[in-house]
């Protein structure tokens, strides 16, 4: 690669990545656990809204199943006491698509996890406390008894 050499050997500091260019030695965040598909996850959001739009719910659902993952990992990736916050605009995404959908035990299920990781943004606690706390509404009144989407694999 033209001069660099990227050596990833050895997990002294894990999430970090050390490149050698010459005589210099440095360390940058190794943000590679943050992609699905090969794609960052931050560039997925107009692909979510688009399938949004076209109606095509349980693709999106599918879609931001996975991206939980993605952005749960990149948050406890830990490197020199450095935690990134969890992204909540996914769990929110799912949130609603599931409440469009009348998976109102899926919507439950997404915002407590969001609600009890370590890595939340403490400012939208309250939004998710409230979301929650209608979808329990809306969980008893179609008797709860609707089954469970699979766990998303951690």
């Amino acid at each position: 690669m033209d001069g660099e050499m990227n050596d990833k050997s050895g997990d002294a500091w894990p999430g970090w990545e050390r490149v050698v260019e010459g005589s210099q030695v440095y360390f940058r965040l190794d943000r590679s656990l943050a992609l699905l598909d090969g794609i960052p996850y931050f560039e997925y959001p107009p692909r979510i809204a688009r399938l949004k739009r076209e109606g095509r719910l349980e693709e999106a659902a599918e879609l931001l199943r996975r991206l939980v993952v993605v952005v749960e990992v990149e948050a406890d990736q830990s490197a020199f006491g450095l935690q990134w916050k969890l992204a909540p605009w996914y769990y929110e995404q799912l949130a609603i698509v599931y409440r469009k959908l009348k998976q109102f035990s899926n919507e439950v299920a997404i915002v407590e996890r969001y609600l009890v990781h370590p890595q939340a943004v403490k400012e939208r606690l309250p939004d998710f406390q409230r979301r929650l706390a209608k979808a329990v509404v809306l969980q008893a009144r179609a008797g709860g008894s609707q089954p469970m989407e699979e766990e998303i694999a951690s």
